[in-house]
């Protein structure tokens, strides 16, 4: 096995972890969650002269209670591939951020800005904190979603098909090895694509800049630039076998 087939593998590889690490984000609490797609942030409703939401109730829920208690200043909402994350900014002095629950979506899911785990965030006794004022948007996360996994796929596909071109001994210059050119060529176009309506869907949507956030496309763009470097290197070493081989032919050393 020549070390430029184990560097092809472990590119292929690479490409499909960067693209499991877009879809598992957010996927649980904890999880990443400083990589979502898009960040919203909502008002923050308390009436004190009303004197809902008592810092010190112990009937409030558990979160919202800690909440004020960190001076809490308003509530924002990550949206992954497979969850929506809720947190609030909050502190006295230096402002922090704190993720405190996540809901798991169904994949393919189409995110509005009026999700009811959104609207009834921590709401207690028919009053809801989370005040509903952003502007009605919706987006699916269904198309790139889609055309990730079948990069995926053909991602994986081509790690194994490496690997038996290089175990087996195939030639360099044979169907098998031009084959594995043309699976890693279009893994690399459904990664990219996907990036593309990532990108786009992340750019129109968002509606504030949480300081801590980082963006998500950064694992999907870091997918596609490993999967073409992985198929434009095999497409150079495919050609150049082949021409050695008929170099080979003509001299009649083969």
């Amino acid at each position: 096995m020549r070390a430029l087939d184990f560097l092809l593998q472990a590119l292929a590889l690479l490409g499909v972890l960067f693209s499991v690490l877009t879809l598992c984000a957010g996927l649980k609490n904890g999880t990443l969650n400083y990589f979502p797609i898009i960040t919203y942030s909502y008002e923050y409703h308390y009436d004190s002269t009303a004197g809902e939401f008592p810092y010190n109730s112990t009937i409030l829920p558990a979160g919202l209670a800690e909440a004020l208690r960190n001076d809490l200043h308003w509530f924002f909402f990550t949206v992954n591939y497979l969850s929506i994350c809720a947190g609030y900014a909050g502190g006295t002095e230096d402002e922090d951020d704190y993720i405190v629950d996540c809901q798991r979506k169904t994949p393919g899911f189409t995110f509005r800005t009026d999700d009811p785990y959104i609207v009834n965030f921590w709401n207690y006794n028919g009053t809801y904190p989370v005040v509903s004022d952003v502007p009605l948007s919706t987006f699916s996360t269904a198309p790139p979603f889609a055309i990730l996994i079948i990069g995926i796929a053909l991602s994986i596909l081509s790690a194994g098909t490496l690997g038996v071109e290089a175990f087996g001994k195939w030639p360099k210059w044979g169907n098998l090895s031009q084959a594995n050119v043309w699976l890693l060529w279009i893994a690399a176009v459904f990664v990219t694509i996907s990036a593309a309506l990532l990108t786009r869907i992340a750019d129109k949507q968002q509606n504030s800049y949480v300081g801590w956030t980082q963006r998500l496309e950064a694992f999907i763009w870091s997918a596609a630039a490993v999967m073409w470097l992985a198929s434009l290197w095999k497409l150079g070493d495919f050609i150049l076998q082949k021409e050695k081989r008929r170099r080979l032919l003509r001299t009649g050393q083969i």
